[in-house]
């Protein structure tokens, strides 16, 4: 499992319960504001993107409110849901791209976890249930646990007029009920730490070949300070401010795929628990790994671009470090004895909080002298569906200087501890590497 160290906050924020409702603070376009229109092309696929212009006002308040980290804040979407795949499973991922105070520090670059959903359509919501098999109990109890709702869009001329839109569900996914908070200690909790969004924006939705993926940008308020905030240079010690990468893809094991039972003494990294049916709530945990066999689709990683900037320091420009950082990973293919990892260089196009990607972090910032792993399971199998490595640029920084003769060279650090764990709709993480 991820080992996640922080830097230390206050004692009460570390167990903030947040109440995130996406809606707050992001209502709909005044009426007067004209709805963009769709493209012509008839509606096809499990999900559309259906575009909608967000009011002069409400995209001011953006502006000035999140502080330059929205981008095309006056283009809103909704989301359209074919009706014959509500049912199916899907994977629902989180991921915290962005988290200040304390970048990743505290939670950025962290899987929140992935749950298996499906939709039901009921009384002008559309309600998400957790469907994965860990709850199990017995033949005769399999619950169905509601996770989210979002309001069904019942009347929005652009999309509704076109043809086969009868057979969509058209959502916003800026206006869930959907839970987001940090878990700790059971004194904080009893303290009854209360955090209001006062602003929360969709952005940068995707679909991709078997879903679709988007962002969710929040600011709010705790009613606990965090006493380290000026250290971020946050004025204000009651707000936080963060991006969700979020993801909805179709549920899939691949194929031949068989999981690890977990051996009588612990050596690998290990899945969530999983009730064991007709036990009496009996559980097993299964190892966390890829479905590795020959004649598979190499695991492509990508290396985010501010490795380039890192690069660029005359320090460092005797060393090759795309091609260390590439034969790092990709030297693990003879230990395999066939193509398993293949290394590119990412550019500004491609964020690191895809589910769909995976990416190797590296921070230019020189204090940054910790590093972690980060994945993302199948919650019934155990098998690795993405993951994600940030490296503080700290571990150069001691490596040359180590190498170069310098006896006074700092040693790389752990992260620094803290029992702190963000959790959104009940999905709370893992714990590091």
């Amino acid at each position: 499992m991820r080992g996640r160290k922080r830097f230390p906050r206050c004692s009460w924020v570390g167990v903030l319960s947040l109440a995130l409702m996406w809606g707050t603070g992001c209502g709909e376009a005044p009426p007067d504001t004209p709805d963009a229109a769709l493209p012509d092309e008839v509606l096809e696929g499990a999900f559309v993107a259906v575009p909608r212009e967000v009011g002069a006002a409400e995209r001011q308040q953006v502006e000035q409110k999140l502080r330059g980290v929205v981008e095309d804040s006056g283009r809103g979407f909704y989301l359209a849901i074919r009706r014959d795949q509500l049912a199916a499973k899907w994977f629902l991922s989180a991921y915290i791209q962005q988290y200040h105070p304390g970048g990743a520090a505290y939670f950025a670059a962290s899987s929140l976890g992935t749950r298996v959903v499906s939709f039901k359509e009921q009384n002008g919501k559309l309600f998400v249930l957790d469907v994965d098999d860990r709850k199990v109990l017995s033949d005769i109890f399999d619950p169905q646990v509601l996770v989210e709702a979002y309001p069904i869009v019942e009347d929005h001329p652009p999309f509704h007029r076109r043809r086969g839109s009868e057979q969509y569900v058209l959502i916003d996914p800026a206006a869930g009920l959907n839970r987001f908070g940090v878990m700790g200690d059971l004194n904080a909790v009893m303290m009854r730490a209360q955090f209001q969004v006062e602003l929360s924006l969709a952005q940068k939705l995707r679909l991709i070949a078997d879903g679709v993926t988007f962002e969710q940008v929040f600011t709010g308020y705790s009613n606990l300070p965090d006493d380290l905030a000026p250290l971020y240079l946050e004025e204000n010690p009651f707000r936080t401010s963060g991006t969700l990468s979020l993801a909805l893809r179709r549920y899939q094991e691949s194929p031949g795929y068989v999981p690890t039972p977990s051996p009588a003494r612990e050596h690998y990294f290990l899945s969530e628990p999983k009730l064991i049916p007709n036990t009496g709530g009996a559980t097993e945990r299964v190892a966390a790994k890829w479905a590795i066999q020959p004649g598979m689709t190499p695991i492509r990683w990508r290396i985010t671009p501010s490795l380039l900037t890192v690069q660029a320091d005359p320090r460092f420009q005797a060393y090759d470090l795309v091609g260390a950082v590439k034969r790092g990973i990709e030297g693990w293919n003879t230990a395999f004895g066939f193509p398993v990892l293949e290394v590119v260089m990412g550019d500004s196009s491609s964020d690191f909080g895809r589910d769909d990607e995976n990416h190797l972090i590296v921070d230019p910032d020189r204090a940054a002298s910790f590093a972690f792993a980060d994945w993302r399971t199948n919650p019934n199998t155990g098998e690795i569906r993405g993951a994600s490595i940030y490296l503080g640029s700290n571990w150069l920084e001691v490596a040359h200087q180590t190498f170069s003769g310098d006896v006074g060279a700092q040693v790389a650090a752990a992260r620094p501890a803290s029992s702190l764990r963000m959790s959104w709709a009940g999905m709370g993480g893992r714990g590091a590497v």
